[in-house]
């Protein structure tokens, strides 16, 4: 096949047109143009050397699909889902807590997947009562605008007797404020409140000063996830991924993982990877080979 023919097949097949081509390679869209129809003038060479060099690249990254990774319902995300059910059948205050990387958005995500009504918050370090609040309202199809008592007046007035979970990622980030407003909204309209996030968050509950008192007081369990996830449930998700790798190799990637659900995604996705590019299957080497290459 001439690289015209690999460029046309190229275009075809991934729908991209030759502005998109052009402006990978830093030319412009009637330079290729003109080298399709062969009436170009300039250095042929130079640009069937760019034009060779991106096209292996896309057709590598369109060989390169990524691991899909299952979703492994471990023991911890077992846990996790019971304490959301607790919360969401009994509408109580719980807190779930845990290091980074054990995999709690995900047993979250999961939960409010198979629990649709499920009003699930996913909180960033800009969030302040407002933005709660109006995030709150646009999911439970209430009005978003005017003060902040509106809005929360609103809110649990839409929530009342409905039964819903409200459930918080990442609610260490929550201020005083917000965490106020979650309260009365739990209190007045007797919905399930799940707080999810790093061990920081079970003392900004409590409060420096004793401030956040009413709302600690309400929370009714608590979960710990610990520091890391046991080797058997890491395994677990080993086992549940890649399927075809020896007994071997599969203890390697677990000890590789210390602990972490997200280093060892990476992980999954580094050796799955690199096996691609040998045409091998994924051996112990392989996952040496990625591990010495993971800052963390």
């Amino acid at each position: 096949m001439t690289l015209k023919e690999r460029l046309q097949l190229f275009m075809a097949e991934s729908g991209k047109p030759q502005t998109y081509v052009a402006k990978a390679i830093g030319m412009s869209s009637p330079v290729i143009s003109s080298y399709l129809a062969d009436t170009y003038k300039g250095d042929v060479a130079k640009l069937e050397e760019k034009l060779t060099a991106f096209l292996t690249l896309e057709e590598n990254r369109r060989a390169d699909r990524k691991l899909q990774i299952s979703y492994i319902r471990t023991k911890s995300c077992k846990r996790t889902a019971d304490i959301l059910g607790l919360a969401h059948v009994d509408g109580q205050a719980v807190v779930v807590i845990g290091q980074a990387g054990l995999g709690k958005t995900s047993a979250l995500r999961d939960y409010a997947g198979r629990n649709p009504d499920v009003i699930l918050i996913e909180v960033d370090p800009t969030y302040t009562a407002k933005v709660l609040l109006k995030t709150i309202a646009e999911k439970v199809g209430c009005d978003s605008k005017g003060t902040l008592n509106d809005m929360l007046n609103g809110i649990i007035g839409k929530l009342q007797d409905s039964g819903r979970l409200i459930a918080v990622d990442e609610a260490e980030h929550l201020p005083y404020r917000a965490l106020e407003c979650l309260r009365r909204i739990h209190d007045r309209a007797e919905v399930g409140l799940a707080l999810v996030g790093m061990p920081k968050l079970l003392v900004n509950l409590r409060g420096r000063h004793g401030e956040l008192k009413q709302l600690y007081s309400r929370i009714g369990f608590k979960l710990d996830l610990g520091d890391e996830l046991g080797e058997d449930e890491l395994a677990e998700i080993v086992a549940g991924n890649l399927r075809h790798i020896d007994g071997e190799t599969a203890a390697e990637l677990v000890a590789a993982a210390a602990g972490n659900t997200r280093r060892l995604v990476k992980m999954l996705h580094g050796v799955n990877r690199l096996s691609k590019l040998h045409k091998e299957p994924v051996n112990i080497e392989m996952v040496r080979q990625f591990k010495e290459m993971l800052i963390h």
